[in-house]
């Protein structure tokens, strides 16, 4: 009989359903499965899960991100999941149940602090069973909230005796006949138009808005289009680009690993592969063995591993098929983006400090893949490169919700002013071509380290102002802002801090002139502490919840899921 294939799926934005996705996969091939590990969106092109031909059996590890969407790497097969689901509803007959011949089992990721808690998960899964394959171990959904390893640590701990009795059933299964292989050759020809693309961009203007923590950087890009109101692209959506490595920290990769500099390896260590993302310490353990380097809690890189132990020979090859593939990195867009071909963005060049594990008592300099990537652009003349506009946006703001003129509420920290400032460039566009009459009050907090250093659109956030006041002379429009690193440590402020002084007006302004909050900010503490404030405001977090069902609470807020 044949061995079945045990397929592991996954779908991540910031990285853990994919190190789960790899941890499992490393257990199954020890356990001495037949195994292979995919990204969603490499289906079709590297596997095909509607060959009834190959027994397969999967395991999906997917979260969710933005407003319950799939995450990126998995936002074309989601899709594809999506049309072919919608056939198999409308169409009865064996040819549309597609995955028929799979069993399968599913592990979400979210967050319950949003109203679409498991969205795609659940869709996914959803899917899965329109499509006719069988659960053969419980669909689990962890939380954030609640702590993710309370719902995965049960779930991966009865995988493996499901597992091994659904393998060994698949493995006895008879395989199909020609006529089926017909049938389900004739449902595989759905259009796949509306997946996304990438498209080419060139930087044709670059500028400095902080150099004193860290520089941070305004690119303005140019498609080879123009972008019209039917792409429905709103303030707050956002770019997604697939960064490379650099050419000089590929060479160092092969050098210490003892390898011959050809062109594959260099394109795909260069393109393909991110080996300056943290080691998975089990996944390299399956291939090297034991090290005493390998030690839970550490934390380190690919380059950073082999350049320490400096092998004598040359790193066994298997290694590459354990390194992540490089995933794409987001940004949120600037511009009030209609009728015109440009977009802007604005970003930090991540560094930081992290304790240096193989030298005790020494700190290492790290930069961000991608934020380093693109200020290697920047500094190019006229170089493109290319990107995904992805136009889910979670500020949209329509004429609609500004008709009676409600109170506004910005809140956000650093760079997560970048989508709030779109909107505050869409309002603006609307004034001036009367799609609304007027506007209301608006407060704009914003957390920084620094005034002096670190206020980013200061300028264009006070002519905007000045422009509302102007248009609006019954309405106020008033900047609050916060410093963590002011000149006079006396004055050191959080955002959370100042809303709290707020909180009266700010309560006024939501609950009885029905105002809307956009809130913008990476997980963090601060993050935190500003949405526990606004449930205090609102009297309970379910009051805080309505409001978010209700388009009033506009939110995002970026989490490693």
């Amino acid at each position: 009989m044949a061995e079945p294939i045990v397929t592991f799926l996954y779908a991540s934005q910031m990285g853990n359903s994919e190190d789960i996705s790899m941890n499992l996969y490393t257990t199954a091939k020890e356990k001495g499965y037949t195994v292979e590990r995919y990204q969603f969106d490499d289906h079709l092109e590297s596997f095909d899960l509607t060959d009834i031909t190959t027994k397969r059996v999967v395991v999906i590890v997917c979260s969710s991100t933005g407003d319950g969407d799939c995450p990126d790497n998995g936002s074309n097969f989601y899709k594809y999941l999506q049309r072919h689901s919608k056939t198999a509803q409308e169409e009865d007959g064996l040819g549309n149940k597609i995955f028929r011949h799979l069993h399968y089992t599913i592990l979400g990721l979210g967050n319950s602090g949003y109203s679409s808690f498991q969205k795609s998960p659940i869709t996914v899964n959803s899917c899965f069973e329109e499509l006719g394959a069988t659960l053969f171990h419980y669909f689990a959904r962890a939380d954030e909230v609640e702590g993710l390893e309370t719902e995965i640590d049960p779930w991966i701990k009865g995988l493996w005796d499901s597992l091994a009795e659904t393998v060994e059933k698949v493995k006895n299964e008879a395989i199909v006949s020609p006529e089926e292989v017909k049938q389900s050759e004739e449902s595989k020809d759905l259009s796949d138009e509306d997946e996304d693309v990438f498209e080419r961009v060139t930087i044709c203007s670059k500028s400095y808005e902080s150099e004193e923590y860290n520089k941070v950087i305004k690119l303005e890009l140019e498609l080879e289009r123009t972008i019209s109101e039917s792409d429905n692209i709103q303030p707050g959506s956002y770019i997604s680009i697939i960064p490379k490595n650099s050419i000089e920290s590929v060479k160092s990769f092969i050098s210490v690993c003892k390898w011959d500099e050809t062109p594959h390896l260099i394109n795909r260590l260069t393109t393909e592969l991110d080996f300056l993302s943290h080691v998975n310490q089990k996944a390299l353990k399956s291939v090297l063995g034991d090290s005493e380097y390998l030690q839970e809690g550490s934390e380190f890189n690919y380059l950073d591993f082999f350049t320490f132990i400096n092998p004598e020979k040359s790193v066994n090859t298997d290694i590459l098929e354990i390194i992540p593939k490089m995933k794409s990195r987001f940004y949120s867009i600037a511009s009030d983006s209609i009728d015109t071909n440009k977009l802007e963005i604005c970003f930090k060049v991540e560094s930081y400090q992290q304790e240096d594990i193989f030298q005790k008592g020494h700190t290492i300099t790290k930069q961000g893949v991608c934020s380093s990537y693109l200020h290697r652009l920047s500094e190019e003349d006229k170089v493109e490169f290319e990107v995904k506009i992805c136009k889910k946006s979670l500020f949209n703001t329509t004429k609609k919700e500004l008709k009676y003129q409600p109170p506004l509420i910005f809140i956000c920290q650093g760079t997560a002013v970048v989508p709030l400032i779109g909107v505050l460039r869409r309002i603006k566009r609307m004034l001036d071509t009367k799609e609304i009459k007027g506007l209301g009050n608006i407060d704009f907090y914003y957390g920084i380290k620094n005034q002096a250093h670190d206020y980013l659109y200061k300028e264009e956030i006070e002519a905007l102002f000045e422009h509302f006041a102007s248009t609006n002379p019954y309405a106020s429009f008033k900047t609050h802002i916060s410093e963590s690193m002011p000149s006079d440590p006396a004055d050191k402020k959080y955002v959370d801090d100042i809303i709290n002084q707020d909180n009266e007006d700010l309560e006024y302004k939501i609950l009885v002139k029905k105002g809307t909050v956009y809130f913008c900010c990476d997980e963090n503490k601060t993050a935190k502490a500003v949405e526990n404030i606004l449930e205090e405001i609102v009297g309970s977090s379910k009051q805080l919840g309505k409001i978010f069902k209700d388009g009033r609470y506009k939110k995002e807020v970026w989490t490693r899921a």
